[in-house]
């Protein structure tokens, strides 16, 4: 297992991109009811991409996005089914935590859908918690927002359960 540091345009990553995407067509009946969704993940926009190899193939990958001064929000994370089970998952959302808190980030936020339950249970494993639906979330009801503190004044604060 390798993890590489790349960009947007990598052509690994669009192709994890795209079985993520046709993934989530399957999973929720169609491309069409993902219409929405598709502005809020451009992959140009990335300012941290990361792609796990396993046996030189491209396994996992997962993506920064700086959402405002303060933070930044997770994006783009899958791991291809044949390598899933491994802890590939868990593996990049630990180097992105580890990168937002290099940028000086104070929190992370993501967005992922109610449906994606071993995902839930992934973040809320590794310390992050439900939050109102953030913009351009907050009008989708089938969106599960959640955030990580990461400056420690800020983890002090009483969490408040969504």
């Amino acid at each position: 297992m390798r993890i590489v540091h790349t960009s947007g345009e990598d052509p690994d990553f669009r192709l994890l991109c795209e079985e993520l995407d046709r993934t989530l067509d399957r999973a929720i009946g169609g491309h069409d009811k993902r219409q929405k969704y598709l502005p809020h993940n451009r992959i140009e926009t990335m300012d941290t991409v990361l792609l796990l190899y396993c046996q030189d193939r491209p396994a996992a990958c997962a993506a920064l996005r700086r959402y405002d001064e303060e933070s930044a929000e997770i994006k783009r994370v899958f791991v291809s089914p044949p390598f899933r089970q491994h802890g590939f998952g868990r593996t990049l959302l630990c180097e992105l935590i580890a990168s937002a808190r290099r940028m000086n980030c104070k929190r992370l936020l993501l967005e992922t859908g109610e449906f994606l339950q071993a995902s839930i249970r992934l973040y809320q494993s590794l310390g992050f918690y439900r939050i109102p639906n953030y913009p351009p979330y907050e009008k989708m009801d089938e969106s599960y927002c959640m955030e990580l503190l990461l400056d420690r004044s800020s983890q002090q604060k009483a969490k408040i359960q969504y």
